[in-house]
């Protein structure tokens, strides 16, 4: 008897998903101007859904959870610096941020106060230098900050 692999079931239900949110998108599109990506809600559907599965104790394979989670963390980091493009300089805090969330998701608040702590730290850090990037003394140091991923 054929044994279905559970990635490739998690593909599969993501590219039916995809297929589904295609026509709600073509439905949604033709009386409003929302918009939505389509790939992204398939795939933020699909954790979800893993995830009160897992809680369950219905699905055990974190890891595909992990992934999916992932995915949609850098996607929320990406649409979060296009939508406010003067806050691109908190980029490292708010991708740590996101890193947390995911964790957090998935294992609830099994780790130490420490990575909040730091996590506060970081974006009082990051908010004075965006506070004072208009001063000379630190206009170069935040123009590295906010350019540190392009032209590579």
């Amino acid at each position: 008897m054929f044994k279905m692999d559970l990635l490739f079931l998690v593909v599969l239900g993501i590219s039916f998903l995809f297929f589904i949110f295609l026509g709600i998108k073509e439905l949604v599109s033709k009386n409003s101007k929302k918009e939505f990506c389509v790939v992204c809600a398939s795939i933020f559907l699909t954790w979800v859904l893993l995830l009160i599965l897992n809680s369950l104790n219905l699905f055990q394979n974190k890891i595909i959870i992990a992934i999916l989670i992932g995915e949609s963390t850098l996607g929320l980091f990406y649409l979060i610096n296009k939508k406010f493009k003067s806050m691109e300089i908190f980029k490292l805090p708010l991708i740590l941020t996101l890193i947390v969330l995911g964790y957090t998701l998935l294992e609830g608040f099994t780790y130490s106060n420490e990575v909040l702590i730091f996590l506060g730290i970081l974006w009082l850090f990051f908010g004075f230098i965006f506070f004072f990037r208009k001063n000379i003394t630190f206009r170069k140091f935040a123009n590295k900050l906010v350019e540190c991923c392009r032209n590579f």
